[in-house]
């Protein structure tokens, strides 16, 4: 899990508190050092489902020096990933990246019916869930683990949907923790 965080913004400290207080682990990058590339932003905005605009900082002091209010909705979406990557100040922080690719070669490899690499995404998934003490989508995901790892790979296919959902949870509650709402 990936957290981009400004050192000397409160938001960034109680969220870095709470995950410290929640034993979640997790690799810091400073988003004023070390901003976002514009590959990694549009990868982000892609799988947030959010309006481009919810990435940009609106309180930020350089946001109203530049007027952005009045120039964004002027912009192309290509213009303005270019102009969050070329100042960490302009993105709306703190960011939590979570690695979201288990899931999807999983998906791919049951589809595949590739089942060793199956077994490995599954576990990988199950590691990823446990470290971060979401017990749903660990239990969901070692049922599929072990079938696979047992060659019962209709069983392992039967627990996938329960997986699913069990994912799409733990990313509901992350959205709802990010927006203020949980």
């Amino acid at each position: 899990m990936l957290f981009l965080c400004y050192s000397r913004c409160s938001t960034c400290k109680k969220a870095q508190k709470w995950l410290d207080e929640q034993g979640i682990a997790y690799t810091q990058r400073d988003i004023k050092e070390d901003n976002p590339t514009l590959q990694e932003l549009e990868t982000w905005h892609q799988a947030s489902a959010l309006p481009l605009k919810k990435f940009f900082n609106t309180s930020g002091q350089l946001y109203r020096a530049l007027s952005l209010s009045k120039k964004l909705p002027d912009m192309t979406q290509a213009e303005q990933y270019a102009l969050l990557a070329s100042d960490g100040m302009l993105v709306k922080r703190p960011i939590l990246v979570l690695d979201d690719g288990h899931l999807v070669a999983l998906q791919a490899a049951m589809e595949a019916k590739d089942y060793s690499e199956g077994y490995s995404q599954a576990h990988a998934l199950k590691g990823v869930a446990g470290n971060l003490s979401f017990k749903d989508l660990y239990e969901c995901a070692a049922l599929v683990s072990d079938a696979l790892y047992a060659g019962e790979y209709e069983a392992a296919a039967k627990h996938l949907p329960e997986v699913e959902r069990a994912h799409a949870l733990v990313i509901e509650g992350l959205e709802d923790w990010r927006d203020g709402t949980l």
